[in-house]
């Protein structure tokens, strides 16, 4: 008597089954699809820079791909027990298109000031050289930063009509 129900309750689950299996397959699912995945890590840099930066003051990334420049990341110049430095986050090729990979180069752009600080007139700073792409997560780079960009003037939001 015991055996005659399981094998009842082993037909019914058999039975209710079939049509799940029949509906998933006729709708195209009839595997499971692995999706890819997680994206790969991005890039930790940080570091000292030479001058000194001020606390605050922004830190873009820009990745060149052989062809164009691709703003990759934002960091900041932040203290740390007494001592300064900047970090900044460079998004992997897999997260932000043309961003890092091998073979490619960063370029740091320091801002002219600290946000919400005062302009002084004086462009943001470039780093000198680039920074290879690393498949580590974190890199300590201390870069040299190169003269202040000139400020050639700002330009007001002038609309234009060509004939």
């Amino acid at each position: 008597m015991m055996r005659s129900a399981v094998v009842r309750i082993g037909m019914a689950a058999v039975l209710m089954a079939l049509p799940a299996a029949a509906f998933l397959g006729h709708y195209g699912l009839s595997a499971v699809r692995a999706q890819s995945g997680p994206p790969d890590l991005p890039l930790v840099l940080y570091g000292n820079t030479t001058p000194q930066t001020t606390v605050g003051q922004k830190v873009h990334a820009y990745v060149y791909d052989g062809t164009t420049w691709t703003h990759c990341g934002l960091g900041a110049v932040v203290a740390d027990g007494g001592q300064q430095g900047y970090t900044v986050q460079v998004a992997h090729s897999s997260q932000i298109s043309g961003c890092g990979a091998s073979g490619r180069q960063i370029q740091l752009y320091f801002t002219p000031h600290p946000e919400g600080g005062q302009y002084d007139g004086t462009g943001g700073r470039l780093t000198q050289g680039t920074i290879p792409w690393s498949s580590e997560p974190f890199e300590e780079v201390n870069v040299t930063l190169k003269q202040p960009l000139e400020v050639r003037g700002v330009v007001a939001g002038i609309a234009a009509r060509v004939e």
